[in-house]
C-alpha cells in the first residue's frame, strides 16, 4: 500500500464521523502525502480532536493517532542545529499547547544536554529501504 493510500485509509472514516473538520483532514493528507510540515499534522490532529470531543466521537481518532505516532517523531537539536536526540511521539493531552508544554518539561527536567538553547521539532521518520 502506498504512503498516500495508507493515510487516505486512516482519514476516510474520520471524515464521515467528525463533522466540520474537512479542512484539517485535507491539511493532514497534504502534509502526510508530501512528507512535509509534520507539525501541521500534529496541530490539525489536535484541532480535529477538539471537534471530535464536542461531538463525542473522539474514539474515531484512534487510527489517526496511531498513524501519527508511527510515522512522526520529535527531534531535539542544539543551538548549532546538531541533532541531539530523536524521540517517539506520544500524543497525550487535549490540546497542542499542553502537549508541547509536557515535551518541553520532559527535556528540561529529564535531560542533561549542555548548551544555551535546545530546539525541538516534529519530523517524519525515515522510511526503511
Amino acid at each position: 500500500m502506498s504512503y498516500e493510500c495508507a493515510i487516505d485509509t486512516v482519514l476516510a472514516p474520520i471524515a464521515t464521523q467528525v463533522k466540520t473538520c474537512a479542512n484539517e483532514l485535507l491539511d493532514i493528507r497534504d502534509a502526510a502525502s508530501q512528507r512535509r510540515q509534520p507539525g501541521k499534522c500534529v496541530a490539525c490532529f489536535y484541532r480535529v480532536m477538539g471537534i471530535a470531543e464536542r461531538q463525542r466521537v473522539e474514539s474515531s481518532l484512534d487510527p489517526l493517532k496511531t498513524w501519527i505516532e508511527q510515522h512522526l517523531e520529535l527531534v531535539a537539536e542544539d543551538d548549532k542545529q546538531r541533532e541531539l536526540e530523536r524521540m517517539a511521539i506520544r500524543l497525550e493531552g487535549n490540546d497542542l499547547e499542553a502537549y508541547c508544554r509536557n515535551v518541553i518539561s520532559l527535556f528540561h527536567h529529564d535531560r542533561g544536554y549542555m548548551g544555551n538553547q535546545i530546539s525541538i521539532r516534529f519530523a517524519f521518520k525515515e522510511i526503511a529501504a
